[in-house]
């Protein structure tokens, strides 16, 4: 068994938002290096904030054989869970200040994106297939992103077949890839714990990130039947403090975000909820909040090769 770290030599940009990636091992991470021009058109100089820019990634999508779907999120998504895996306790790239640009000139934003939530098994699929697109309109007020390349590293695992099928079962019945997809639910204002945005299926939901525009008081999860039940109900400051602890963010995770993780805090398996078990409108995350809130779902999904 061993490591292999490959830059591959073609580029991400504008007139190339897609590429295959060369791989026959096990697909551990994907590193994405960005290196953005951004023209400020104001008549003043302007600094770009880090959440607009990386808002302007709208699409980060990773899919096998070009059906199945690995990674479907945006650029902000990505590095609100980078905040949260990286251990250091920094949030880098969230908490990045940019360089100020002066009036009608332009200006260099460069940092690194990471894929890290599963191993995909590479050798046994003939393509796969990664694609970043960007807003190419103003992201803020007079700044727009007019130039951009993408670096992609790849990091492997190369391992002999009886290497992983000591890891992963003899028919590979152990392995399972990862599936990171996102939706938005608004939630009107209220005053009590209310359902209003339901749980994926289909898969094992290791975990989600949930992210509200306005904080609610506190946030959950329900099942509702075959009676209504509050699994979760936690005050959210209370559960921002849990998170902090957790993933040493030493407070500098999104403030606006928290992470639930399925398999410790609901189901209590140290794997996940087995989403083949239940169907859409089963569970669904809740709320309490006085104004309305828009929540940014982030699920964190493993596909197994058999559900049981």
């Amino acid at each position: 068994m061993r490591t292999k770290l490959n830059t591959i030599s073609k580029l991400i940009n504008f007139a190339n938002p897609s590429i295959y990636i060369p791989s026959n091992a096990l697909l551990d991470a994907i590193a994405l290096k960005f290196t953005l021009t951004v023209k400020n058109s104001n008549t003043a100089k302007a600094t770009p904030v880090m959440k607009d820019v990386l808002s302007a990634i709208t699409e980060i999508k990773l899919t096998t054989d070009a059906t199945n779907v690995h990674y479907a999120v945006n650029g902000l998504d990505v590095a609100r869970l980078n905040a949260f895996d990286s251990h250091s306790g920094d949030g880098a790239v969230l908490n990045k200040v940019c360089d100020e640009i002066a009036a009608d000139a332009e200006g260099t934003i460069q940092f690194t994106l990471f894929l890290d939530q599963g191993d995909i098994l590479a050798a046994q699929y003939d393509s796969i297939e990664l694609k970043v697109l960007f807003k190419q309109v103003a992201f803020a007020t007079g700044l727009t992103i007019t130039n951009a390349v993408v670096n992609v590293t790849t990091v492997e695992v190369i391992l002999t077949e009886a290497e992983l099928q000591n890891m992963y079962g003899k028919n590979l019945e152990y392995f399972a890839e990862p599936k990171v997809v996102a939706y938005t639910k608004t939630n009107a204002a209220n005053s009590e714990m209310r359902g209003f945005a339901d749980l994926p299926t289909g898969t094992l939901l290791k975990r989600a990130m949930l992210t509200f525009s306005t904080i609610p008081e506190k946030f959950g999860v329900i099942a509702t039947t075959p009676d209504l039940q509050n699994l979760m109900e936690v005050d959210w400051q209370t559960y921002r403090d849990m998170d902090a602890f957790k993933h040493f963010c030493n407070g500098n995770c999104p403030s606006d975000t928290v992470v639930i993780d399925y398999g410790s805090q609901l189901a209590a398996n140290g794997q996940g909820l087995y989403a083949w078990n239940f169907r859409l409108g089963d569970y669904q995350i809740a709320s309490k909040n006085l104004a309305e809130t828009e929540l940014r779902y982030v699920s964190c999904e493993l596909i197994p090769k058999n559900q049981g």
